[in-house]
């Protein structure tokens, strides 16, 4: 994907500009896991802006991919949060990156907007339309959960399913 997109993570996070040094790094990544932020500062030329969250165990990651879906990403915020506060409230600590695959409809700035509402979201912007693969393959590269669960934006899938595919991960099912 070269450096074409960016991970944006605003509300709890410290901007890290492209041209940073190592040890510029280590003093911003102070009380950060050393391995996410080295593997940030091994990503750090793909990326036009970084910003980075500070490490709390992920268990959960939800990759979500985007294109030209402002008119729903209002519903699937909502279902996303109705699910977050219910079936899994306190079950486990989460991420849902949000990966935004070129979108010229306003998709971007509802994502921020929702960043900024929630940390548990991530936004990724990608310069331009790649894909829904390649969007997806950003959105698996950036997660840090043990678990990953990709849904569609569209909510061909309701995010109902969630604590259906943890509790049959959990049993050992892939």
């Amino acid at each position: 994907i070269g450096k074409d997109f960016f991970l944006c993570a605003l509300p709890a996070g410290c901007a890290v500009a492209p041209d940073i040094v190592e040890a510029e790094l280590t003093d911003v990544a102070d009380g950060f896991n050393p391995v996410y932020a080295s593997r940030w500062l091994t990503a750090r030329r793909r990326f036009d802006q970084v910003w980075f969250v500070p490490f709390n165990p992920i268990v959960l990651t939800i990759v979500i991919p985007v294109f030209n879906e402002a008119a729903v990403l209002p519903r699937l915020f909502a279902e996303l949060e109705r699910v977050l506060t219910g079936p899994l409230s306190g079950a486990t600590p989460l991420e849902i990156i949000l990966v935004d695959d070129g979108s010229k409809d306003g998709s971007w700035d509802l994502i921020i907007a929702q960043c900024l509402r929630n940390p548990a979201f991530i936004g990724v912007r990608l310069s331009r339309n790649f894909g829904h693969q390649l969007a997806l393959a950003a959105g698996l590269e950036t997660a840090r959960g043990e678990m990953i669960v990709s849904m569609d934006a569209d909510l061909q899938d309701p995010p109902d399913v969630i604590p259906d595919l943890i509790a049959a991960h959990r049993r050992g099912y892939d």
